[in-house]
């Protein structure tokens, strides 16, 4: 059995990995685009007033090591504008998995919806959200009669 030697990097997990990724995608809607890691490093320490952050501990934010501790997390939410449980965990359960609600009786699960939820799922992470965006101003208004 292999022994954990001080040297050997610390193995990703899926959380911190699935952080990373929202922190980048976080990153990019709110600067317009990438940063590199020592252009966030530089964003980062600019607008946190706490604890000083070592640019090892920011680098393994950016390659989905560790999450970071409260105190750098509400900088980070603060400078991208996000939710803060979105930016740690994702989509809240209730926001992934929504109560049925009178539209959804109405309107039941069919085999083409079931297609296009799989499209959108293959988008980028801006064109999904743009698409979010669009079903969300169509669904607050009352359902509109197709011109077929």
């Amino acid at each position: 059995m292999p022994q954990h030697n001080a040297a050997m990097p610390k193995p990703k997990s899926e959380k911190s990995i699935a952080f990373s990724k929202r922190l980048k995608h976080a990153v990019k809607n709110t600067v317009g685009r990438a940063l590199r890691p020592k252009e966030f490093i530089l964003e980062f320490q600019f607008r946190h007033h706490g604890e000083p952050v070592s640019t090892q501990a920011i680098y393994k934010w950016l390659n989905g090591t560790v999450i970071p501790k409260s105190e750098n997390m509400a900088t980070l939410v603060e400078w991208l504008k996000v939710d803060e449980h979105w930016l740690r965990y994702g989509p809240s359960p209730s926001a992934a998995n929504p109560q049925a609600g009178s539209r959804d009786t109405k309107y039941p699960l069919q085999q083409e919806t079931i297609e296009l939820a799989t499209k959108i799922e293959s988008l980028s992470p801006n064109d999904r959200h743009m698409m979010e965006e669009l079903v969300d101003r169509l669904y607050d208004g009352p359902p509109k009669p197709r011109d077929d």
